[in-house]
């Protein structure tokens, strides 16, 4: 029964063809139908590496427009339809572990899905996250090459359930986001515009 189940698994969730993987819509002024995305993906939870030392990541990408409703939240108003870019795996394939998202300093650091670990914080970064484990030697940050994690660092995208939990029980470090403080209940980087209606709330200083 174990080598069936074993057999099965490899079979069914080989790191070859990418998974479907929903990906939710948020924005702090506009609704949009449907709130999801579905997109494939290559990830730990969508294949399996028969060789433990390696995970599944992407091999190949490219950009979809999928269209959406979209209205204005807390306003009466038409809903139009809009076209949204999303970053589809096409291709996976297994890596070695050690050259993947979670490397390591000398001092412990994991870092979410699609961020590296770019080393020493500084202190003004340490004083916005609270709450941040080993933050002096982790910095979560993106390669300007790669494009889906530019789109998590904008707050384009939210993050998947499993490093919103990773993140929330502090096994992971936070992300460095570009318009703000990663939001733990929301799971996502703030976008520019939830940054112009928190200004906004404000009002002048």
């Amino acid at each position: 029964m174990a080598t069936n189940n074993q057999n099965e698994v490899y079979r069914l969730a080989n790191c070859k063809v990418p998974r479907m993987e929903l990906i939710y819509l948020s924005h702090m002024s506009k609704n949009y139908e449907p709130r999801a995305a579905m997109v494939h993906r290559c990830s730990g939870t969508t294949g399996c590496c028969i060789d433990p030392t390696k995970i599944c990541e992407a091999k190949t990408t490219k950009i979809v427009e999928l269209a959406f409703w979209e209205s204005k939240s807390n306003v009466e108003s038409k809903s139009i339809a809009v076209l949204k870019q999303f970053v589809n795996h096409t291709e996976c394939h297994c890596v070695s572990s050690s050259k993947q998202r979670r490397k390591r300093n000398d001092m412990p650091c994991q870092c979410p899905e699609y961020f590296t670990n770019f080393g020493t914080q500084n202190d003004y970064q340490v004083d916005q996250v609270p709450n941040f484990s080993s933050t002096r030697s982790c910095r979560c940050d993106c390669h300007l090459s790669n494009s889906i994690c530019q789109r998590l660092k904008n707050g384009e995208e939210g993050f998947s359930m499993s490093e919103r939990k990773c993140i929330s029980s502090s096994k992971c470090s936070q992300p460095v986001c570009n318009f703000g403080v990663y939001n733990i209940q929301k799971g996502r980087c703030p976008s520019p515009d939830s940054m112009r209606q928190q200004r906004g709330h404000r009002g002048p200083g």
